[in-house]
């Protein structure tokens, strides 16, 4: 009969003819039979079931993981397919896809962590809910005013590793390394006890960079057994940047012209295994169809992201529109950032050009004096992407604050895109408001907040002064504190996102004084 009713119905020589048949059938048929007929239509439409897993995830890939999972509840067959274990292994390395510097597990472990556990750790990151935490006090962490240092140049996070500026009058700028794994602690110091600049630290290798030109590279063990320090006299001690990975290291000098300019600049790499220091000047390229634009811009600050392994290094600046030297005032109506990527040898990557792209940001016009800084890139814990966090210097006071101005993106394949909105919510950028001093009988009295995510960290002191710092990666939050009175008092707290990570003298997130 069924066979017979199909014959009749495929017989109906046109369109309208068969619309105006099953518009009869539909209303002849009872409630179950409709229920019945509705599944059979949604499956035989849905193509996602039949799709290659490949290109399933392609079309899931942009949104975010947890959107996309919500998208289980549609039907059975959509729960089938993204509640796989093929499937959420392969949308979870997409989140675990960046540099295993990011990470205080290794590779082999985190291929080895289970589903749950892995959502556990991502959610633990999205929502700012860290699970366990530990304070460091009076460790002396240097004040980044004095001298002159941006906040995120007295710190450093790698992989279980943690590295500061300490600085006290007996012993003068020293660094500090410590494993927050095992909670052994090292230091590194300069030659006549000289002023630091700023860090950076890899999985192997730490350096300093002082005020006279001079940087520090040592290696070290899994257990922060330093090895021989080597001293290498810089050619300048103009440094914009420095950044490092396994036991290389590149550091972005001043313009070789003038201090307005931003297109050109020497770049050094030091190789610590070799004990090899090269040089070379990068010419970058300049902002297409723009060439009014071009001749004002004023180069605020330079960042970097070194792969020693593919031989890489991706130069960032940043430069405002205009300054009135006259005034001593910025007046900006746009930030440019510019990135190229070069090989250890100077040569642009991919021709005359190079990798290279151009972010016009517009922020409003200001007629008050204000600094702006390039934080070193975050990764966004999503495929290759990175962070570019553009900080603005508020001068209140004796209160100095940084205040973000933008977010922007870009992976390490030298594609150009916009800020993502998933990438957006995945990663939210440490913000930090610190409010005028409120004077009253207690004297002179600062309150602080600072919020990433849900995790949000509120105080008042009584200490004339109050800066707050934070470095992160995949597994931890570091937050610094700098007060300075009559005695320095600090406060270096580190945060644990991942519950399967053990950190030395930890509490549970909650059972202390934040």
């Amino acid at each position: 009969m069924a066979d017979g009713f199909v014959q009749s119905f495929a017989a109906i020589p046109t369109a309208e003819g068969r619309q105006k048949a099953l518009h009869q059938l539909v209303q002849s048929l009872e409630y179950g039979d409709r229920q019945a007929a509705c599944a059979f239509i949604h499956a035989k439409n849905d193509i996602l079931p039949r799709l290659p897993l490949e290109l399933a995830l392609g079309i899931f890939d942009h949104l975010n993981l947890f959107d996309a999972w919500r998208l289980q509840l549609v039907n059975r067959r959509w729960r089938n397919l993204l509640s796989s274990e093929r499937f959420m292994r392969a949308t979870l390395a997409r989140w675990e896809s960046h540099d295993p510097n990011d990470s205080a597990r290794g590779p082999d472990e985190v291929a080895r962590e289970s589903i749950r556990d892995k959502i556990r750790h991502m959610r633990a990151l999205l929502d700012g809910k860290p699970y366990t935490y530990t304070t460091f006090r009076d460790t002396g962490v240097a004040d980044p005013e004095h001298p002159p240092r941006q906040p995120h140049c007295v710190m450093d996070l790698k992989g279980d590793k943690l590295a500061y500026i300490s600085s006290k009058p007996e012993d003068g700028d020293t660094v500090i390394i410590r494993n927050l794994i095992t909670g052994a602690a090292s230091m590194l110091r300069s030659d006549g006890r000289d002023q630091i600049m700023t860090i950076a630290l890899t999985t192997k290798a730490v350096a300093l960079v002082t005020y006279t030109g001079c940087m520090y590279v040592t290696e070290f063990s899994d257990h922060l057994f330093l090895k021989e320090t080597r001293r290498v006299q810089l050619p300048s001690s103009r440094i914009q940047a420095v950044s490092g990975h396994d036991k290389t290291f590149v550091l972005a000098m001043g313009p070789n012209g003038s201090a307005g300019d931003v297109h050109e600049a020497s770049v050094l790499v030091y190789d610590a295994e070799l004990n090899h220091l090269q040089g070379f000047a990068v010419k970058t390229s300049r902002p297409p169809q723009d060439k009014e634009l071009d001749a004002k811009l004023v180069l605020c600050s330079r960042g970097l992201i070194v792969d020693s392994n593919q031989k890489t290094i991706d130069l960032f600046t940043l430069a405002s529109d205009c300054l009135d030297a006259v005034r001593d005032k910025y007046e900006i109506s746009c930030l440019v950032i510019m990135h190229h990527r070069v090989s250890f040898t100077g040569s642009l990557i991919d021709g005359k050009q190079g990798r290279a792209w151009f972010h016009r940001l517009t922020p409003k016009v200001y007629s008050r004096e204000r600094a702006f800084i390039m934080f070193p890139p975050q990764p966004s814990g999503n495929k290759n992407e990175y962070l570019l966090r553009i900080g603005e210097k508020r001068m209140t006071s004796r209160v100095d604050s940084l205040r973000l101005r933008a977010g922007v993106a870009f992976d390490r394949q030298g594609v150009t895109w916009p800020l993502r909105d998933n990438v957006r919510r995945q990663r939210s950028l440490w913000n930090l408001t610190l409010d005028r001093p409120v004077r009253g009988q207690a004297g002179t009295a600062e309150k602080f907040h600072a919020e990433w995510k849900g995790l949000t960290i509120d105080g008042i002191t009584n200490l004339e002064r109050h800066e707050v710092a934070a470095v992160m990666n995949d597994t931890f939050l570091a937050n610094l504190q700098v007060s300075e009175s009559e005695t320095q008092a600090t406060r270096l707290q580190v945060f644990c996102f991942d519950e399967n990570v053990y950190m030395y003298g930890a509490q549970d997130f909650g059972s202390g004084d934040f």
